[in-house]
């Protein structure tokens, strides 16, 4: 995650939000995966997830143009990666 891609978070510096997120991604891959193998649908745990993380915002004060950064953070973040495994994959291919 580079710096411009790391949410701000008060009180932590762009390298602890940084390894904070490393561990959460380990924790919701791990997550992920129990949803499945109880094949809770994608769409219902994504949309469970989005409102849990929505919801620990607004308990935590932050007003809704906060909220707004913060998912577009994330959704550029994730397309962004979504794009490059996708360009990887297809370059993998390509070679075989």
């Amino acid at each position: 995650m580079s710096a411009e891609e790391t949410p701000k978070i008060k009180g932590m510096t762009d390298e602890q939000v940084k390894e904070q997120f490393e561990k959460l991604e380990l924790v919701l891959r791990e997550t992920a995966e129990k949803f499945r193998q109880h094949g809770i649908s994608p769409q219902v745990y994504a949309a469970s997830m989005l409102e849990v993380g929505v919801l620990a915002l607004i308990h935590l004060g932050a007003n809704d143009e906060r909220i707004h950064e913060v998912v577009t953070t994330l959704i550029d973040r994730n397309r962004a990666l979504k794009k490059d495994a996708e360009e990887a994959a297809a370059a993998g291919a390509a070679e075989s």
